[in-house]
């Protein structure tokens, strides 16, 4: 087969793996369901949710690790069966501590594997779209996570939480396994061949994690990548409430703004800025999301009195918080070169876990303290502004080593 045509192929078969794991993401389907049968707390159900964040930088580490020892088909094949069953045995569990290991540890783990071994064979793959190609991959998950949340919500309505998990774990493992015989690394001429050019860092080679964690630039990166994405995490955590106290919008009216802002809008955020940043270049495109965050959260508590207002407001962080997700692969691919990227963006990727923690947390402290969401939203965009200067960093740091 063509070298052309071969990739087209892998590419298809690291989306349709990728597009499965939305089912980490829709964890709130099967949440209230689960309390019941299990007879657990709040609490202990929602930890299966945390988990299931928790150790994705572990996987992608592992995940990094079998693939470029053993093999991105290995890696993806072990990954899915991992993430397979944890949601399938998440249907016979009997107690949230089980739900802890099914739906968190494993999910997370077989997540993390997939996504990081995804990442990499595509950008590997497509070295003249690095955006375009991460940015996909990374948008499957958000499509991903609305059809199982609709699937799933069919599901269980059918019949039940726990035979919805069921059905969707054999579902994964039928489709993740055998998508993984196509996932491969390019031969070595394969990428020159397509782009004329060497797939390496900007400095002209590759480099490996333990130089990467040396670099000055890594560190920025990561404090860039919370600046980053704080803010959309943040929002999301609060959407469904600031629909409803804020705009007067109902329950139902405002779970769907969530699937909005975290679903539809995040999805498209993460192809359309990714594919954006091969034309203009990635920190252009993050400087350009961080003004476009720090504007719609600063003007949030005047825009989100009217349902349009809202909408307006949801979209542009939604998209920005996607277009962090989809453009800070291509970015390490950049920097540090795609020989090494499952590792040395599973590293990068920790930012985005203190992220998780960092901008809820955050935005709930500063509700309970000052009983409104304008602190939160001010320090979002005080965030944004962080990230800005953090930018500015790098291209003027780039520049003198450009002069030098």
């Amino acid at each position: 087969m063509a070298t052309s045509r071969k990739r087209w192929l892998v590419f298809t078969a690291g989306i349709l793996a990728n597009t499965c794991m939305g089912a980490g993401y829709a964890f709130s389907v099967f949440k209230k369901d689960l309390i019941e049968v299990l007879h657990c707390t709040t609490q202990e159900a929602t930890l299966a949710y945390s988990l299931s964040f928790a150790f994705l930088p572990l996987g992608m580490i592992v995940g990094g690790l079998i693939s470029r020892r053993i093999g991105p088909r290995i890696a993806v094949a072990m990954g899915g069966t991992i993430f397979g069953l944890g949601v399938l045995l998440a249907g016979f569990v009997n107690s949230g501590y089980c739900l802890h290991i099914s739906y968190g540890l494993m999910v997370s783990l077989g997540n993390g594997i997939i996504y990081a071994t995804g990442i990499a064979v595509a950008v590997r793959w497509f070295p003249e779209r690095k955006g375009f190609a991460s940015g996909a991959v990374v948008a499957a998950l958000g499509v991903g996570t609305l059809g199982v949340a609709n699937i799933g919500q069919l599901l269980v309505t059918q019949i039940g939480v726990q035979g919805a998990l069921k059905a969707l774990g054999i579902c994964f493992l039928c489709i993740i396994v055998p998508a993984s015989r196509f996932i491969i690394d390019p031969p070595n001429d394969a990428a020159p061949a397509v782009n004329g050019a060497a797939d390496s860092g900007k400095d002209g080679r590759d480099v490996y994690w333990t130089q990467m964690l040396r670099q000055p630039a890594f560190w920025v990166l990561f404090a860039l990548y919370i600046c980053g994405a704080s803010p959309g995490l943040l929002l999301i955590s609060e959407a469904k409430e600031v629909a409803v106290n804020i705009t007067g919008l109902g329950d139902v009216a405002a779970a769907s703004m969530v699937g909005v802002l975290g679903g539809v809008a995040s999805a498209a955020g993460r192809l359309g800025w990714a594919t954006v940043s091969d034309k203009i270049g990635r920190l252009n495109t993050l400087t350009a999301i961080l003004i476009i965050t720090g504007l719609a959260m600063v003007t949030m508590p005047q825009i989100a009195q009217t349902n349009q207002g809202l909408w307006l407001g949801y979209l542009a962080v939604g998209l920005c918080y996607g277009g962090v997700l989809g453009t800070f692969p291509s970015l390490c691919a950049d920097r540090f070169g795609t020989r090494n990227i499952e590792v040395n963006y599973a590293l990068l990727f920790i930012a985005f876990s203190v992220a998780g923690l960092l901008g809820p947390w955050i935005g709930a402290q500063l509700k309970a303290v000052n009983d409104s969401y304008t602190s939160g939203f001010i320090f979002s965009a005080a965030l944004a502004g962080v990230g800005l200067v953090l930018s500015m960093t790098l291209r003027l740091r780039r520049n003198n080593k450009v002069a030098g």
